[in-house]
């Protein structure tokens, strides 16, 4: 599944294609998130499934296949890249470009690798490490576990 993914995402026309030739269905599928619709829930749903397969395909190790983690880095995932569509307007206004053209998609796609790695850097920095210690902490003081005896 994820060497599938790999190659397609890799491809040069990936997402220039994608916006290109479904204009219409990009602005349809937006739509069905906004209203909130069982037909965009359905589709949130399987689009977060993919993602899931994804992230435990490509992490097992941090997304374990099956876990309530790899469920929530899966949605939280979807829903931050459906979130550049859905806000395509303001994404469009602020970088002086349409987002809905397909010409527009390998500079977002760039923006998006740029983020990706920056941010990478910074949570395996001390800083990073030490921020999500602290989340982790504050987590177990919600919910202990509970001990049996």
């Amino acid at each position: 599944m994820v060497e599938h993914v790999d190659r397609e995402v890799a491809s040069p026309d990936f997402g220039s294609t994608l916006y290109s030739t479904s204009p219409l269905l990009v602005r349809y599928m937006i739509r069905l998130f906004i209203e909130g619709s069982p037909a965009g829930a359905m589709l949130f749903d399987e689009t977060a499934a993919g993602t899931e397969r994804f992230l435990t395909g490509l992490r097992p190790d941090l997304f374990p296949p099956g876990t309530q983690r790899a469920r929530d880095g899966a949605t939280v995932l979807t829903a931050m890249h459906l979130g550049n569509a859905v806000l395509h307007e303001q994404l469009s206004r602020r970088l002086g470009v349409s987002v809905m053209d397909g010409a527009s998609a390998p500079r977002i796609g760039l923006v998006i690798l740029d983020l990706y790695e920056a941010v990478g850097g910074w949570v395996t920095s001390e800083t990073g490490v030490q921020a999500r210690a602290a989340v982790a902490a504050y987590l177990q003081d919600l919910d202990p576990p509970t001990t049996k005896g």
